[in-house]
């Protein structure tokens, strides 16, 4: 029962690392697939809980790609007693990336996770999310709020909060505009050798040894950039429901694309207890480059029962 009751799920997007492990296949354990064949990354103490499956697995090959989030978070979680289970979304990683935007919609990738713990049979997890992931976590902890003890928000607060994040937000969010132009956005983002993508994430390391080379797979910058497209009117519509579990909202001080104003006010639409975290002079990836402070303050924000303050 402690590792029922002691499950993070994963809900990010971007991935990386590298490795060399043969793929395994899922248990069968519940009638239940996920729509699509993704890659899940199942880590714990217990190595009888440890494996990397693929979910409604249509692939066959190694793996070439490992979440990135799993590969910094994951050790700290796991040496404080916990389980992690870190899928690739879709679009990413070794998970499927079908071509259509009607296929990343929020409300079928948030189904994605949910069919991933039913597969595991895990009834209820702790649930993190950073990025679209965080956006994911939201609607989970809207309408899944029965599979899910609490949720750690970082960077990305609640969608209402986020659209209605006054002109700072609006400024920093810019680029989202620019993505729903199909053909457009890609050619630009590709151009001199992704010279404005390396511009706007201030040359961060990963690009060159994992992000760009991900991304230059092909179709995947088109599959990301469905992301945006299939969710935008969302986001302008307010079409999300309040969290019904305690979140911990973590926001770093030199993040590039979302101002401090969309976490504070995430608070406005949580039914239950809110707590926010600033961590400072960090920037938007912040599981990447403050990874201790970021898996302190999720093992506090976990070992505290029934609430993240």
């Amino acid at each position: 029962m402690f590792w029922a009751e002691a499950v993070c799920i994963f809900v990010d997007d971007w991935v990386g690392r590298y490795e060399g492990k043969r793929l395994g296949q899922a248990p069968r354990v519940k009638d239940r697939q996920p729509a699509l064949s993704q890659r899940v990354d199942d880590e714990g103490k217990d190595e009888s809980i440890r494996g990397r499956w693929q979910l409604a697995d249509r692939s066959a090959g190694e793996p070439r790609q490992r979440h990135h989030a799993s590969i910094v978070i994951t050790p700290i979680l796991v040496q404080a007693g916990y389980r992690v289970i870190a899928p690739d979304q879709r679009g990413f990683g070794r998970s499927e990336a079908p071509a259509g935007v009607e296929h990343y919609k929020i409300k079928d990738i948030a189904q994605d996770a949910v069919a991933i713990l039913d597969r595991l049979e895990v009834k209820k997890a702790k649930l993190v999310g950073h990025d679209w992931g965080a956006s994911i976590g939201w609607w989970l902890a809207g309408n899944y709020a029965d599979r899910f003890d609490c949720y750690a928000a970082l960077s990305v607060g609640h969608p209402k909060a986020f659209a209605s994040g006054g002109f700072q937000q609006k400024l920093k969010s810019w680029y989202m505009l620019v993505f729903q132009i199909r053909g457009f956005a890609e050619a630009v983002l590709r151009a001199g050798n992704w010279w404005i993508f390396r511009k706007y994430l201030n040359n961060h390391p990963e690009l060159e040894r994992h992000w760009i080379p991900d991304l230059s797979r092909p179709g995947r910058l088109t599959v990301a950039l469905n992301w945006y497209r299939a969710n935008f009117e969302q986001f302008s519509k307010f079409e999300f429901p309040n969290a019904k579990i305690p979140v911990m909202g973590v926001w770093s001080s030199r993040d590039v694309a979302l101002a401090e104003t969309q976490m504070v006010k995430s608070a406005a639409y949580v039914d239950s207890l809110f707590r926010y975290e600033r961590i400072e002079d960090v920037g938007h990836w912040m599981m990447l480059d403050a990874p201790d402070v970021v898996g302190r303050l999720l093992i506090d924000c976990f070992g505290r029962k029934g609430s993240p303050t």
